[in-house]
């Protein structure tokens, strides 16, 4: 894509925009509220097939050992193998009581958790101790029955599975946190972590719900090469891996074994409903876009922005739901030394930034502006207008005020300061031209800098910073608490902006050590105030994500995940197909 001036972007993109703003305000409200279909949701069906654009579609799975992690295997595993935690959507999600909608990505408040593969759990300042659930059994096919019998998860499994994991190329996340060896089998259904010198609520987060922490069972690893190859996947899940034909699907089966039931009604059901689960490959948007408009699929996650107009033309009956989710774009302000080293300037630069036409540029008009460090839906958010004063005005675009605050700082003048962006990415290209014209208007001079994806993502974790002035980041994080750590003084490399508050800092090291749900989100809320105050980072634009899917598709009400990122998986189980609308709808 050619570089385009500011005027040619707003006008191309405004066109598609319009059209999107109309379409937001309509998708929120129409079709995807649980209570209303609990009116008369109809009986629960087994059988049929769930074909589903998630979050796997763009590309062949890499091999299934999680040692291939980096490259997206656990997108995959996900539908295979299970994490000792998740979100409690059997009460509080909208299958629940409906007081929790999992719309957030990668994030799920503590408060909202409940075991999975464990039963319960305790959490003290020196250790973790799991209670694994009795009665999950591991589910080999008949391809792993000649090395595999059918036996009981246990502590040992998840034990080793841990030991694993912190010795594989993901070791360096756990240095300071976990002790050496520090993983004791206590019984069969009992296990301990121990804590490195301190209590983090990252090491429960990485061993139990990230996207990397599913549990695998030890045989795999017993045999070099076995768990190379998606035909020797063991299960504890829903379903059992059937093929993978390559540049075409992956597709899995009901496990007849599978250990979890659900009371709807007040009658017990064996989950899953559904007999067979197929993941397209189709890395194109528009045939994706296609094949769910002409019924191919019945589900479809992140919808690109630019196709939600057609699609909602051409295929009106498809519900949908827009979510805040987690990802966005941010501007980096490198924070030790000037000018941004001063607090003044920052927040001049935030009040000169118009952040309405930045939505414009990532087709997010309509979005909520205000979703950073905490994101929409989170416990600890605090909406816009209930912000303090003297944060909400820097929502507000003031190129004159900007101009005086800067001239109050000492930069009458302006300066001038480098752009850093990735070459790659068009947007961000568009974006790069739109932050130096209204930053042109405050008296800041911008010379943008490019570089391809590897050295744009080389420049940001280099530690010392080889980069000054700012630098575009895309946003890719909905946990509060390890946002914070991105600007803590320990963060050395997820902090490149260089930022330093010894307020955040300590009010970071609480919320490492608040065992209290409630008293940490309120620790949560204070951190908030002081990094938006501070303004280590401008967000510019949360992107836009829309869910698509069709009516027959029954128990399903919007959620985006109950575990980590990638993991739409978990919720399958409690859908189902409702056969006779689908063939009431001519299909």
């Amino acid at each position: 894509m050619k570089r385009k001036t500011v005027m040619k972007v707003i006008t191309v993109l405004l066109v598609l925009i319009l059209a999107v703003t109309a379409v937001w305000a309509r998708g929120k409200t129409e079709p995807v509220t649980a209570a209303e279909e609990k009116v008369a949701p109809g009986v629960p069906q087994y059988g049929g097939t769930f074909t589903a654009f998630i979050r796997h579609f763009q590309d062949d799975p890499p091999g299934p050992d999680m040692a291939d992690a980096h490259r997206g295997s656990f997108h995959w595993l996900d539908h295979l193998l299970q994490k000792p935690v998740i979100g409690d959507y059997e009460t509080v999600g909208p299958i629940g009581n409906g007081a929790y909608p999992f719309e957030l990505l990668g994030a799920v408040p503590d408060k909202y958790q409940k075991g999975n593969l464990l039963e319960s759990w305790e959490i003290s300042f020196e250790k973790l101790v799991w209670h694994v659930r009795p009665g999950i059994h591991w589910a080999p096919t008949e391809h792993q029955s000649a090395w595999m019998e059918p036996r009981e998860l246990t502590a040992q499994d998840l034990a080793l599975d841990i030991k694993e994991f912190v010795q594989s190329a993901y070791k360096r996340r756990f240095e300071g946190l976990l002790v050496a060896d520090g993983v004791k089998v206590i019984d069969k259904y009992t296990l301990e972590i121990y804590f490195d010198k301190r209590y983090s609520a990252d090491l429960f987060y990485f061993l139990g719900y990230e996207d990397r922490s599913v549990v695998s069972a030890p045989e795999m690893a017993a045999v070099p090469g076995r768990a190379a190859k998606w035909e020797n996947q063991v299960t504890t899940g829903a379903y059992m891996f059937e093929e993978h034909v390559i540049g075409s699907h992956m597709s899995m089966v009901k496990n007849p074994n599978f250990w979890k039931k659900w009371t709807f009604k007040g009658k017990e059901y064996q989950l899953p409903f559904i007999d067979r689960v197929v993941l397209p490959v189709i890395p194109d948007p528009a045939t994706r876009l296609a094949a769910l408009k002409t019924a191919t699929g019945d589900l479809h996650v992140d919808m690109p922005a630019e196709y939600w107009n057609t699609l909602d033309k051409s295929a009106p009956d498809l519900k949908k739901n827009n979510i805040a989710g987690g990802t966005g774009n941010r501007l980096g302000l490198r924070c030790d030394i000037p000018p941004f080293d001063d607090v003044k300037v920052r927040r001049a630069m935030m009040i000169g930034t118009d952040l309405e036409k930045h939505q414009y540029v990532w087709l997010a008009s309509g979005m909520p502006i205000h979703y950073y460090p905490i994101i929409p839906g989170h416990p600890a958010y605090t909406p816009l207008e209930e912000l303090p004063e003297d944060i909400r005005i820097l929502y507000d675009y003031n190129p004159e005020l900007a101009k005086k605050m800067l001239a109050e700082a000492g930069y009458p003048d302006g300066f001038k300061i480098d752009f850093h962006t990735d070459s790659t990415n068009p947007k961000a290209m568009d974006l790069a031209s739109l932050v130096a014209d209204q930053w042109a208007k405050i008296g800041v001079k911008v010379t943008i800098k490019t570089a391809d994806q590897v050295e744009h993502t080389r420049k940001k974790y280099s530690h010392p910073p080889i980069w000054t002035g700012s630098f575009w980041d895309n946003i890719m994080e909905a946990s509060a608490t390890r946002m914070f750590t991105m600007y803590h003084k320990s963060g050395v490399d997820l902090n490149y902006m260089a930022y330093s508050s010894p307020e955040l800092d300590a009010l970071c090291e609480q919320m490492e050590k608040e065992l209290d749900v409630t008293e940490q989100d309120r620790q949560i809320k204070e951190a908030g105030d002081v990094l938006m105050r501070d303004v280590p980072s401008i967000p510019v634009s949360i992107k836009p994500q829309r869910i698509y899917w069709w009516p027959w598709l029954k128990n399903y009400y919007g959620s985006y995940t109950i575990q980590d990122d990638c993991n739409f998986a978990e919720m399958i189980p409690y859908m189902w197909i409702d056969k006779d609308l689908k063939k009431k709808m001519g299909y």
